[in-house]
């Protein structure tokens, strides 16, 4: 037997692993590599797709539960912050227990949350309704703390311009009145004295004729 490369069986091997190499070089890279690749394209997909939603339970739990509508209102003016105009009519009609609103000192307050920790029960709060309370407030006289709470209900300012103005007791006008009876009188009594003066001054002068 030969040996060698010009052996038979030497130049069949080598030909057979320069195919074998050829065939792997067009196929690509190993079948691992790529399983490999695939996994970890998967895994970082799959956790970009679960991140976002990813959220702990209590914040599902309560988006879950909608809030009343002020609710939901005062939470997205204080994320813009910003504070609404509001005028005087619109104000005017939250006038229950269940959705009060009230004005003082230029500013709205939507005191609902607060009507069954008011101190002095709700009625004291839907009494000065539809008005500026301004100078009930003032009169009743609050803490410091109190208006430091109240800053919580804010929720917008009121149009100075759309305050009615303050209704002012006029009493009625009774100088006309009088001043018709007076005359009334007046004529009555001249009716009277004028015949009587007219008689006397015709007497005067027939009486100052004969003496003539």
């Amino acid at each position: 037997m030969r040996e060698g490369p010009d052996a038979p069986g030497s130049n069949t091997a080598d030909s057979g692993a320069t195919a074998h190499a050829r065939t792997h070089a067009e196929r690509g890279p190993c079948p691992k590599r790529v399983i490999h690749f695939l996994l970890a394209s998967f895994s970082l997909g799959l956790g970009a797709c679960v991140t976002p939603s990813a959220r702990p339970p209590h914040r599902r739990l309560l988006a879950s539960r909608p809030l009343p509508a002020p609710a939901w209102a005062r939470v997205l003016r204080a994320m813009a912050g910003e504070k609404r105009m509001f005028g005087f009519e619109e104000v005017a009609k939250h006038n229950v227990a269940k959705d009060c609103w009230l004005v003082i000192a230029g500013k709205v307050y939507d005191v609902t949350p607060f009507m069954d920790e008011h101190p002095g029960g709700d009625e004291v709060l839907l009494a000065v309704t539809g008005k500026d309370a301004t100078s009930d407030f003032e009169d009743i006289g609050h803490s410091d703390s109190a208006r430091e709470m109240m800053e919580k209900y804010h929720i917008g300012e009121i149009d100075a311009s759309t305050i009615p103005a303050k209704r002012t007791f006029v009493p009625p006008q009774q100088g006309s009145h009088v001043q018709a009876k007076d005359s009334d009188l007046l004529i009555k009594i001249l009716q009277f004295l004028v015949p009587i003066l007219i008689l006397g001054l015709a007497f005067g002068v027939r009486h100052y004729s004969k003496s003539e």
